[in-house]
Formats: structure tokens, sequence, C-alpha cells
């Protein structure tokens, strides 16, 4: 709103006052003379008066005003509205068997260079063939230097309500390590785990088939580690797989315990009538701590012999039930902040009257070690881990030698998203012995390798 100005304050009165004063004038100059007023209005029910004439004047009376008109009656109020019918609830969709179902693929390849030892044949070969053993030595999953392939992985699984199954399938060169024992030879060679499940009621969980173990930091699958390289451990301390029954009740949030019978380490047709057995406690203390305990024990050696005298020529080895192979296994995994994280995890192996290498009688083995990798993610996509660890086989049951190795890796890994990573490793192993291939037929105490792991995948 514009306010007047003081000036403008008093012309608008004056102007205004003008104009009044002329239309006051205009109106009475209009007017009839005070000689002949207008006569006052009749009533309204009288008619209107008739017109009278005299000798001298005529007056003419103008007629009466026709009275106003009645109001109108005041309309009827309107009906009310019917009140709105209730929304009518949709329809709830029809549950769908494809609500259950989860799937995922990945690719996992590498390559790799042993920059002091250059190993020949370039990948690991068998032993039956005769040749040195090639490839970088005691790896896992990365023995071939050059380009490579580790395997493709296909995963699936359908929720347990109360019925459910996993099925993993992988496809490549590390299916055959993977599954060295009984599962190569038995059609199995390209199943990682395939199980069914029963969820009677929400605490409780049976898995009957083949399933991953479930000791030691890290898993057979790149993508789900910290380092891409596997440790001693992993590969030489502990099992890989079981075949066999699996239970899993959840007591609390923070307390949970696996029990489970199985036909044996590696192996889905047992090679005895016994069975292994193990068992596995997972405890949260609190927000920024996981600690896991398990055991594992049972036969593991034949129970029968070969090339024996008999119709079938097969007789059975006394007391070979009862020759245990057992594991102590134990990790932490501690998250102080949400950029770092440490993993430990140590192990303890043993096992019975073991048949001497090239001589008679029997021995007791055993193996240990300890490894710690600490990991800081830079960034949610770029993080480092260092992992040191110490390996002991007393006798040589597991390594093939009676050594001890160490080891130290970097690795700094990359995510583009969430479908593609690389894991760069470079990575030292040292031996009190020389174990390590040499070209074609020496052997060194130590090697050093960088391998470079990229893995795409679907989720």
């Amino acid at each position: 709103m514009v306010f007047p100005s003081p000036s403008q304050r008093v012309l608008v009165p004056v102007f205004v006052l003008c104009t009044c004063s002329a239309s006051i004038a205009s109106a009475q100059t209009a007017a009839p003379p005070p000689s002949a007023p207008a006569p006052a209005a009749p009533a309204p029910a009288a008619p209107a008066p008739p017109t009278t004439t005299t000798t001298t004047t005529t007056t003419t009376t103008p007629p009466a005003a026709a009275p106003a008109p009645p109001p109108p009656p005041p309309a009827a109020p309107e009906a009310p509205a019917p009140p709105a019918a209730p929304p009518v609830a949709a329809a709830a969709p029809t549950p769908s068997i494809l609500d259950k179902v989860s799937a995922d693929a990945f690719v996992d390849a590498y390559a790799s260079a042993n920059w002091l030892n250059s190993p020949k044949p370039q990948g690991e070969v068998s032993p039956s063939s005769g040749l040195p053993p090639g490839g970088n030595g005691f790896r896992a999953f990365d023995s071939a230097q050059g380009f490579s392939l580790n395997w493709i992985g296909l995963n699936a699984s359908y929720a347990a309500d109360p019925i459910g199954a996993t099925i993993g399938l992988r496809m490549g060169p590390g299916t055959t390590p993977y599954n060295a024992g009984s599962d190569n030879a038995n059609g199995l060679q390209f199943v990682k785990q395939a199980y069914v499940t029963w969820k009677p009621v929400d605490k409780l969980t049976l898995d009957l088939g083949k399933w991953d173990e479930p000791f030691g930091s890290e898993v057979a699958d790149s993508q789900l580690n910290m380092n891409y390289t596997r440790s001693f451990l992993f590969w030489y301390a502990q099992p890989l797989f079981f075949t066999g029954l699996r239970v899993d009740y959840a007591f609390a949030a923070a307390f949970d315990a696996k029990v489970f019978a199985a036909n044996g380490w590696n192996n889905s047709i047992d090679n005895n009538r016994g069975k292994t057995f193990g068992v596995q406690f997972t405890i949260v203390p609190s927000d920024m701590a996981t600690i896991y305990l398990g055991y594992v024990g049972g036969p593991e050696q034949n129970d029968y012999a070969t090339g024996a005298a008999t119709p079938t020529g097969v007789t059975d080895v006394a007391n070979a039930d009862s020759h245990f192979r057992q594991l102590a296994d134990v990790v932490a995994d501690i998250n102080p902040t949400k950029q770092l994280r440490f993993l430990l995890n140590g192990d303890f192996g043993a096992e019975d009257d073991l048949p001497n290498v090239g001589a008679a009688g029997t021995h007791n083995a055993q193996w240990y070690g300890v490894n710690l990798a600490i990991r800081y993610a830079f960034t949610d996509a770029f993080y480092g881990t260092l992992r040191g660890e110490v390996f002991k086989d007393k006798f040589g049951d597991r390594l093939g030698v009676a050594t001890t190795v160490e080891s130290g890796v970097l690795t700094l890994a990359y995510s583009v998203g969430s479908h593609l990573a690389f894991m760069l490793d470079n990575r030292i192993d040292a031996s009190s012995d020389s174990v390590f291939q040499q070209g074609s037929a020496g052997f060194a105490k130590s090697q050093f390798t960088t391998t470079l792991g990229v893995i795409a995948s679907t989720k």
C-alpha cells in the first residue's frame, strides 16, 4: 500500500470538498421551485388519485409508487451429502514361489608373476605326472603364473519356510584341488555345496548334504575375503567341506551353536565306517567383536587295504576307526571402528597313528599356526589389508615336508560399484627349508609373487 505525502493529504480533502460543492450546486439548479413542491406519496394501499381540473389551473397528481414485492421465502436447506464410501483395501498380492528364490553368479580370474623363482612348468601339475611341482608353491587357487581363471560360480537358494535348499556350482581350474578327494571321482567335481534345509522353528535349522566347513577366517570365494591369496591355515590346516547333517540353534542374538556329523574331511563318500563330529560356538560379546570357537574330530584313515590275497582283493585295517584326526580352531573378528578391522585365526591339529612314509611304524602328526589380518578402509571403495602368518608342520603330514613357513601379504582392493572388484596382492613366503621350486630343477627358501585378482559378480 502507498501512503499519500503531506501535501497530498491537504489537496485530497480540498479536491473532495470542491467536488461535493459542485454536486450540491448542480442539484439545487435542477430542483423544482419552492412554490410547487412534490406532494407526499400516498399510502401504498390507496389507489392512484384522479386528475383534478379547475378554471384557472390544472394539476396532475403523480401516480403512487408500486409497492415493493414481498421478500422471497428462505431457501429450503439442502439435504446433507451421504458419507463417502470407505476405500476398498487393495487385494494382497498372491505369494510367488520366486519370492523365496535368490541367485547370483560371478567370475574369478587372476594374473600372477613369481618374480624370483620363475618355476617351470608355469602351473601346478599332478605328482603322478613325474614332473616337478611347478607354479607358485603351496598356494590354494593362485598357483599358476601368467593369466588364469580360478573358477566361475553359480549360487542359488530357496529360503527355508520351513523347507529350503542351497546349491553352489563351480567350474574351472580351482575345482580340481578343491574336490581332490572322492568328489572328483564321484560326479561332484563341479559341486561346491548342495544341501536341503529344514527349519521347524524360528531358532532351529537343520542342513543335510554337502556344505562349506565353518572354521577359519577365510572362505573359498575370493570376493568374500580381505586378501586375494589364501593363507596356509586355510589350505593346509583346515578342512574345506563336509558332507553330513548340520544342526544350528540360535540360543540368543549373542550366542549360536552348530553341531554336525559328517563322513569326513573333504570326502562326500567316506573311506571308513566311522563318522566325524564337530561343533562351533559363535559368541558376540559386543557390537565390535565376534568370537568363533570350533572343534572337529573323527577317523580319516582308510579302514581297508587293497592288494590283499582275498577274493575281493581287499582286507581290513585293524583299529582304523580309532585313529582320530582333530582340529581346534579359534577366530576373533574385532571392528573397533567402521574403517578398521582385525581378524585373528589360530589352529591346532593332530592325528593319531599315521603311517611313516618310507619306513615302518606310525607317528602322531601335529600342525599348528596363527595369522592376523588388519584391514583399513580408506573409502567405501578402497581398502588395504596386511596379513602376517606362521605355520608349522611338525612331521610333514600337511605340507609334504617337515618345516615351518611364514608369509606376509599386502592387499590393495578397489571396487567399482558393487559388481566389479580388483584385488592386488604382493606376497612373500619363506621357509626354514628349501621347499619353493626355482626354475625347472632347483628349490629355494622363499618366493615373492604379485597377483592381481579380478572378480565380476551379479551382486
